[in-house]
């Protein structure tokens, strides 16, 4: 059997672990295991999921809390402790470079830095990760061109898109939608928009409070669901409570964030930037209308019609809500599964490439 160590800061339901875990599912492992090595344990996350498909997980915590010295040591001796492993796959973008440090001094041959975000932290730490991906890692990997660059520069790296499982994500009937609109509580006949992400300052939750509140005062009918949680949750959350607006839903961590994609009318994403995000991938394969900040890559967008990119302004914004029903698309099944499958972004064919980094012919 092939073992596989995932490096990840969590297990929460973020782009990165859900793009993994997607993978997870759908391998034969009964030849191959995947298993992860964390920073820290989040309650609704993945980790029940793990140990029932056989998972095992390690934990060390930051290099924040206990050094760069302690962090390399302590994930190389769990990586020797609880081996042998044959590849380490690090998602943990500029970071990485410490932990396929400890992966080389524990002498694993498949060594991979997998870059899943566009812009990071100028300073010293930040060139240091760098300049060890670059003396430790045996395979380069990015979610797109741009994240590829970020972290890799001209070094040549494989783009393998962040897949998703399309059957699971595809538009419902009309009479589908009211009854998923029923079971997870929204109101009848409001503007229905959904956010899905962590609270941290990369996602811009700022300008959705300001979204928020702008929509309010128009006297707007909206419910505006935010999926995820993160260290900006109790903030964000009281920040909300104490402008009174009782149209903000907060979900925390949910298992199917697919029933809100396919049950709102509007996916906002207002980041400040990002690599290539999969909530963008399931929107679009929901057949969602979405506005995004051109903090996104254009790379995501699979040419459907369904993605707005916006600077931000929350005036326009607001006008944009304003329309959203005025112009929806309808697309059928058929155009963006289509679109899907061209664009790369189907878990059948993405989990095939990612296990050919492994040196394994994996199934699907």
């Amino acid at each position: 059997m092939i073992r596989v160590l995932h490096i990840l800061g969590s297990l929460q339901r973020g782009g990165a672990e859900t793009m993994v875990m997607n993978i997870y599912r759908k391998i034969d492992r009964s030849i191959i295991q995947f298993d992860f090595l964390l920073k820290e344990s989040v309650e609704n996350g993945y980790e029940e999921e793990v140990k029932a498909l056989g998972g095992k997980i390690y934990y060390v915590e930051s290099p924040k809390k206990i050094g760069i010295l302690k962090y390399i040591v302590r994930q190389r001796d769990v990586m020797k402790n609880n081996g042998p492993f044959d590849v380490v796959h690090s998602h943990v973008n500029d970071l990485s470079g410490l932990s396929l440090m400890a992966a080389k001094l524990a002498g694993i041959p498949i060594r991979i830095s997998h870059s899943h975000n566009t812009q990071f932290p100028r300073g010293v730490n930040t060139n240091i990760g760098k300049l060890l991906i670059k003396l430790c890692a045996t395979k380069y990997v990015a979610c797109g061109q741009d994240a590829g660059k970020a972290l890799f520069g001209k070094a040549s790296y494989k783009v393998i898109p962040n897949g998703i499982d399309t059957e699971r994500f595809l538009p419902t009937t009309f009479e589908d939608r009211d009854n998923l609109i029923r079971k997870l509580g929204m109101k009848p006949d409001v503007l229905h928009i959904c956010h899905i992400g962590r609270f941290t300052e990369q996602k811009n939750h700022t300008f959705i409070i300001e979204l928020a509140e702008e929509l309010k005062n128009e006297n707007i009918a909206y419910q505006l669901f935010l999926l995820g949680e993160g260290e900006l949750f109790g903030q964000i959350k009281s920040q909300i409570q104490k402008k009174e607006i009782d149209e903000v839903v907060f979900c925390g961590n949910v298992s199917n964030a697919f029933e809100y994609l396919k049950a709102t009318d509007l996916f906002i994403l207002p980041s400040l930037h990002e690599g290539l995000p999969v909530t963008l991938v399931e929107a679009q394969c929901s057949g969602l209308m979405s506005f995004v900040s051109e903090g996104v890559t254009p790379e995501v967008d699979f040419g459907l019609g369904l993605i707005d990119y916006l600077r931000l302004d929350i005036s326009l914004w607001v006008e944009k809500v304003k329309k959203v029903r005025d112009n929806k698309k309808s697309l059928s099944k058929k155009e963006i599964f289509a679109a899907v499958a061209q664009h790369n972004y189907d878990i059948n064919l993405s989990s095939q490439m990612v296990l050919s980094l492994y040196k394994v012919k994996g199934n699907s």
